[in-house]
């Protein structure tokens, strides 16, 4: 990132990165140069950041490809697609629950903000890689629109693993899946108060 951006996170999600379990994902947000910004935290095996070309030296920009999935109107899943690849072939297929407060928290910043931010922890070398990406119109809609639904959603863990669970029976090779961490003891944002650690400290932490 350019050396003028200045980016910090919740000590209380730096310290919960190594209990993070491989392959899942957890909404959170983060400092922008002092602005917050709502994002996804993937904890991810050096193999898939590796499949995907991602590291501190390659910062991701994939196009986005954004799905709000139910089932009968009833039980919701948020589908993100980061597509990878010189045609876009590879693809990172991330679950989360709009039942959750969490997920809900981060779509009021996204359409707060019109920006998202990926952070890709690798499990095995205690990396941490940090992506900002402003949203375009079809996608700032999209948000519009689902935050709007998602506030209305009751908690339903149970009916959204099913249909995560469903989901994933449909991937194939050339893609990978990664599920939502529930998050209901879990606090991965910027708190009024809280502390917060600057990208270049966190090696310190980990």
């Amino acid at each position: 990132m350019d050396k003028k951006i200045d980016v910090s996170y919740p000590l209380d999600l730096i310290e919960s990165l190594k209990d993070i379990p491989k392959k899942r994902v957890g909404a959170c947000s983060v400092l922008l140069n002092n602005k917050e910004i709502g994002g996804i935290i993937i904890a991810s095996t050096s193999q898939d950041l590796k499949y995907f070309n991602i590291s501190p030296t390659s910062l991701p920009e994939p196009p986005l490809k954004f799905r709000m999935i139910n089932f009968k109107n009833e039980v919701y899943l948020i589908e993100i697609w980061m597509l990878f690849g010189e045609k876009n072939q590879k693809c990172l297929k991330i679950h989360l629950n709009p039942h959750e407060k969490a997920v809900q928290q981060l779509l009021k910043l996204c359409v707060k903000t019109n920006m998202i931010s990926f952070h890709f922890f690798d499990v095995n070398n205690y990396q941490l890689t940090s992506a900002f990406t402003y949203l375009n119109d079809d996608e700032t809609d999209w948000v519009r629109r689902n935050n709007t639904l998602s506030a209305r959603l009751q908690t339903d863990h149970f009916g959204y693993l099913l249909l995560a669970e469903y989901q994933a029976k449909t991937i194939v090779k050339t893609e990978k899946i990664y599920n939502y961490l529930p998050q209901n003891e879990i606090d991965f944002f910027v708190r009024n108060g809280g502390i917060q650690v600057k990208l270049s400290e966190i090696s310190e932490l980990l």
